[in-house]
């Protein structure tokens, strides 16, 4: 299964505003982490938008703008490295990952509210739907 017949399923059963979510910085021994939360247009489909990790710089930087573009709305989120030390890196992460579901705009500012998330591998303390 794609990544987007998964998120075709959620559509077909009436959500409209499916939100991406993922984080970088989980693995590192140093720094904050630091997620993002998208919501793209129903049927936008960004060619190369892959793991991070698998892209080189130029890459990354070339379809940040293109979903910068295309997005619905974009929502960042962070927790420090002071938060990470106190709570443990994996509920950090999903303070970051809840900061970017809060934090979703469109490119008016206007804040967006999503009815599903779909996160990589986690779930996270939201009232919002979501599969991880």
């Amino acid at each position: 299964m794609s990544f987007y017949s998964f998120e075709e399923e959620y559509y077909e059963k009436g959500y409209k505003n499916i939100c991406g979510i993922d984080e970088v910085g989980r693995g590192c021994l140093f720094g904050d982490v630091v997620s993002a939360a998208v919501i793209m247009p129903r049927g936008e489909f960004i060619e190369g938008v892959n793991d991070s990790k698998k892209l080189s710089p130029k890459k990354r930087e070339e379809l940040y703008l293109k979903i910068l573009e295309s997005a619905l709305a974009v929502g960042i989120g962070r927790a420090s490295a002071d938060i990470i030390d106190k709570v443990n890196i994996r509920m950090a992460t999903h303070i970051s990952m809840i900061n970017a579901l809060e934090n979703l705009r469109d490119s008016e500012n206007k804040k967006i509210e999503a009815d599903c998330v779909l996160i990589d591998a986690e779930t996270i303390e939201t009232g919002i739907f979501q599969k991880a």
